[in-house]
């Protein structure tokens, strides 16, 4: 059983168990009737194994499922509140930034404005100094001469840092019956040996001693 509470199965038991008919169907060469009819009956056999499979392991199937839907379905509920709660702050933020955009643009046209009006009041000025002067010429040149205003760009508002995070991967056992065979292999040469010598009388927790005719 997990730790979820959902019965499991030996792997490695149910897939000994099996090997005997897997390896007899490999080797199977029906030549006459008598192998014939004793193909049909293993074949018998092969279903019985089947449906035993399928006893052992549908409950097991079947409660997961409903665990799945189950937290699912809880997940789903109360992740629902904290995605609209971040796609509200997202909303307030995003608006409260674009307003801060508008604003950063609208100081940029009056200060513009500001500069071209400084810049024409200079030119004014420096007209009128030459027209004293007696330079007319040069002041209707200063007063021609298209007002080129000085750039302004007010700086944006810095973007929001990005949060970085360093991922480590590790592993712990979880479930060791479901644990593959490369990770957990059994003595099967021991174990061999054990059901050779006590045959039926032979016993290790989690694994079924049985007999194989051939």
């Amino acid at each position: 059983m997990t730790e979820t509470g959902i019965q499991t199965v030996d792997v490695a038991e149910i897939q000994e168990r099996h090997q005997p008919l897997i390896d007899w169907a490999n080797a199977l060469m029906v030549d006459c009737n008598d192998i014939l009819l004793q193909a049909e009956t293993q074949v018998g056999a092969i279903d019985a194994a089947r449906k035993r499979l399928g006893d052992e392991l549908r409950p097991g199937i079947n409660a997961a499922h409903k665990t799945h839907k189950i937290l699912t379905t809880q997940f789903n509920d109360l992740d629902m509140p904290l995605a609209e709660a971040r796609r509200i702050a997202k909303n307030k933020t995003s608006n409260f930034r674009m307003k801060l955009e508008r604003e950063r643009r609208q100081q940029e046209v009056e200060m513009r404005a500001k500069a071209f009006k400084e810049e024409e009041e200079r030119r004014l000025e420096q007209a009128a100094q030459l027209e004293a002067q007696g330079h007319t010429e040069a002041a209707e040149a200063v007063i021609d001469k298209p007002i080129e205003a000085p750039p302004i760009v007010v700086a944006p508002l810095a973007p929001t840092a990005e949060v970085r995070y360093t991922t480590t991967w590790k592993a712990r056992v979880m479930a060791k019956a479901e644990i593959p065979l490369e990770f957990m292999q059994p003595d099967m040469v021991r174990l061999g040996q054990i059901a050779r010598s006590l045959k039926e009388d032979a016993k290790v927790a989690g694994v079924e001693f049985y007999s194989v005719r051939t």
